[in-house]
């Protein structure tokens, strides 16, 4: 069975509240068993409008799993004035409160309805902890003068026995420190400074010597987690995996986690279980990678700093903490980096679908409302057009240009047009031949995510680029002769293909009773009884760099680049 005391500790380590997870509770308690909104039957039925209905059964429900509730859901039940208010009363941020009142109802309701029925009051022994100094609110200190009563009092006595008390007390207080003997500084003990109440924080294991390590990225979209990222073995992420499902739940989870036999085990592992309640906060965005953790995403500076400060307190010492900067231009950093990494690994033998799914993670930093090409976006580009030029089975491909909702609908059309166009302009000028690409513009008619939420539509501004169709003797796609084509970095040149011509051909074999004829320098045969041949002509040698017909023999197909003086043959 659930305890109340079990709840306070539990969103204390958390949430990292402290003293104050007795009053968030206590404030969550009284939110639930509000009379003037039916107590707590009026409460759950609250969910079920907002289609919550499964989760209020699971909290009920004593033989089942307690499904998680999220911050965004719990907003929608019970308003954001009340979240605000408890933040204010608190003196905490509202991301915070909303996370942390969020994990501690479900267990709440379970503790409640533990008998079988729905209490139409607060239990006696509730009611007891709420009126004890743990439920309390500890007021900060500069808020305990009355403004109005320091405003209007006319008690000047008060204040006046007030000052002199003061004076008096730091009177002695000068006399006690001339009194006593100087105190030496450089011996100080600074393990002493620590509070005696305060717990002791586990600190982080030191990473393996020589091996890179664990990467983890967890993005909040509206309630829906995105996750990704690179672990040492399948062990590693089963159990990463195992409890992401448990606290979001399979049908609000998706993503992948690869797998790379040189990374360390995770520093952090033992402890995401107290990480991942603080990600309960919808357009958060945290990177765990080694011992940095980063916490950025569509929030205010205030939520990120309240949320970095509860993933500090759960993950403990040893990390190195940091805010990220512009959620739009970090991912498009990102996704810069991981685009290079794909089109270098690309097989020596790669296809045109190999090459577009690499292109598929691109995101190119276009300012807002703007077409022109950044220049953020040259150096994938670059190396994008040295691979499109020498793949060994030509294709085409559509650059196509999508937008999110928002906006005139033909003005975004237009948009993704002109960047289409100039994202296809830069390749050629990059050198593609132009055959080989095609632009196209979509507006906002085929998006991938959600247009409700900031991330949801960051992801539907972008380009995609696919395979229209391969380029061979049925389609040519009038791809230019190579005279000089240099092979990128890793390919394999290969000699030209040399016409019938250039090929020296075996000397026919004798007739019968024929002689061999002996020719001499001056070209003139020797004297035999044998009748000479009539002489012909001598044909000219054929010369490479004279235009010959093409040969009927099949097509070599070319690997990757073609040496100087050799062909691009489609």
């Amino acid at each position: 069975m659930v305890l109340l005391t079990d709840i306070i500790r539990e969103t204390s380590e958390s949430f990292g509240l402290g003293k104050k997870a007795g009053a968030l509770i206590a404030e969550t308690i009284r939110i639930m068993f509000d009379p003037d909104k039916g107590g707590l039957k009026g409460f759950l039925d609250r969910f079920e409008p907002e289609g919550l209905s499964e989760l209020t059964k699971s909290w009920l429900d004593g033989g089942a799993s307690i499904k998680a509730l999220d911050s965004r859901q719990l907003e929608a039940v019970v308003g954001p004035p009340v979240i605000a208010e408890v933040g204010r009363n608190l003196g905490l941020a509202n991301a915070r409160v909303r996370a942390a009142m969020a994990y501690s109802i479900p267990p709440l309701a379970r503790y409640f309805t533990s008998a079988g029925f729905i209490p139409a009051a607060i239990p006696g022994n509730v009611q007891a902890f709420l009126e004890s100094d743990q439920a309390r609110i500890t007021i900060p200190a500069s808020t305990l003068l009355d403004r109005k009563v320091i405003r209007h009092s006319g008690n000047y006595l008060g204040w006046t026995l007030g000052v002199v008390v003061l004076i008096a007390t730091a009177g002695l207080m000068g006399y006690q420190i001339m009194k006593s003997p100087a105190k030496d500084n450089s011996r100080l003990d600074y393990a002493t400074e620590t509070p005696s109440h305060s717990l002791p924080v586990q600190a982080a294991p030191e990473p393996e010597s020589g091996k890179p390590e664990a990467k983890l990225v967890i993005i909040n979209d509206d309630g829906r987690f995105e996750y990704s990222g690179v672990v040492g073995d399948a062990g590693i992420r089963a159990a990463i995996t195992e409890q992401m499902v448990t606290f979001f739940g399979p049908s609000r989870l998706s993503g992948n986690l690869t797998i790379d036999p040189l990374i360390g085990p995770p520093a952090w592992l033992s402890r995401l279980d107290r990480v991942l309640p603080q990600l309960n906060v919808p357009g958060l965005d945290l990177r765990l990678e080694g011992h940095t953790v980063q916490l950025g995403g569509w929030l205010s500076e205030r939520d990120r700093e309240s949320v970095l400060k509860s993933v500090r307190k759960a993950l403990g010492t040893g990390y190195r903490y940091a805010l990220r900067g512009d959620e739009e231009l970090e991912l498009s950093r990102d996704a810069r980096t991981n685009t290079l990494a794909a089109l270098g690994k690309l097989p020596l033998n790669y296809q045109g679908q190999d090459l577009v799914n690499a292109l598929n993670q691109w995101i190119i930093p276009f300012p807002k409302g703007e077409s022109a090409f950044p220049d953020e976006g040259r150096e994938v580009a670059q190396r994008a057009a040295e691979l499109i030029k020498f793949m060994p089975q030509p294709v085409i491909i559509e650059i196509g240009g999508h937008t999110d909702l928002q906006g005139n609908a033909s003005d975004n059309l237009k948009l993704t047009r002109e960047r289409a166009e100039n994202v296809r302009k830069t390749l050629i000028q990059a050198g593609v031949p132009e055959a080989l690409l095609v632009a196209r513009g979509y507006g906002g008619q085929q998006p991938i995510a959600s247009n409700e939420t900031p991330y949801g539509r960051f992801k539907n501004r972008r380009m995609d680029f696919r395979v229209l169709q391969p380029c061979d003797l049925t389609h040519p796609c009038n791809l230019p002769v190579s005279e000089s084509a240099v092979p990128p970095v890793g390919a394999t040149a290969v000699p030209p293909v040399l016409p019938d011509s250039a090929v020296t051909s075996p000397p026919e074999p004798l007739k019968a009773n024929q002689q061999p004829m002996d020719v001499k320098s001056s070209g003139k045969a020797s004297s035999r009884k044998t009748k000479p041949k009539p002489k012909t002509k001598p044909k000219p040698k054929s010369s490479l760099t004279e235009k010959t017909e093409e040969p009927d023999y099949p097509r070599e197909k070319l690997r990757p680049g073609v040496a100087k003086g050799g062909r691009w043959i489609p």
